[in-house]
């Protein structure tokens, strides 16, 4: 039967289509939850990321980022390679023994990118001797949900 230009067959199938949409799209309460969880996933990531730099790690520095991350340093070229980032960091822990704090700022999520704002101090000290040095930074990083939900840092940008 048609009933202004639709078949009951029609009609019964986007209304099927309606519900299971509906059905489908979550909730505001279930939005919030997502968004407080990636708050939370982005922040240990962080802690895990600066724990690293921190220990001179240099495979728990890599473990946080993007396979396509970019570090973009004061003074150097981007470094766009793993193998350039693995050997920035390797030389840098070859060379000095490093502390660092940080102050984390904010936190602003989109959809499959969040940026995070920090500062930090980081003092550096020769394995050579020498008096330390330190420095204070701040800096941008960009985090980009990888297909298996968590959340790496696809760039790193500080003065």
């Amino acid at each position: 039967m048609r009933r202004n230009g639709l078949t009951c067959a029609a009609a019964i199938g986007a209304l099927a289509g309606t519900l299971v949409l509906a059905a489908c799209t979550p909730s505001e309460a279930d939005r919030i939850a997502q968004h407080e969880a990636d708050l939370d996933a982005i922040a240990a990531a962080s802690e895990r990321l600066m724990a690293a730099i921190d220990a001179d790690d240099v495979p728990g520095i890599l473990a946080e980022l993007a396979p396509d991350h970019v570090t973009i340093a004061p003074g150097t070229p981007p470094l766009d390679d793993p193998a350039s980032l693995e050997a920035w960091h390797a030389d840098r822990v070859a060379l000095f023994d490093s502390s660092i704090e940080v102050e984390w700022h904010e936190i602003r999520l989109g959809v499959g990118l969040a940026s995070q704002r920090w500062t930090s101090q980081m003092t550096l000290r020769s394995l050579e001797g020498g008096e330390p040095v330190t420095g204070t930074s701040r800096g941008l990083w960009v985090w980009e949900r990888q297909l298996d939900g968590s959340w790496k840092v696809l760039w790193s940008i500080w003065n």
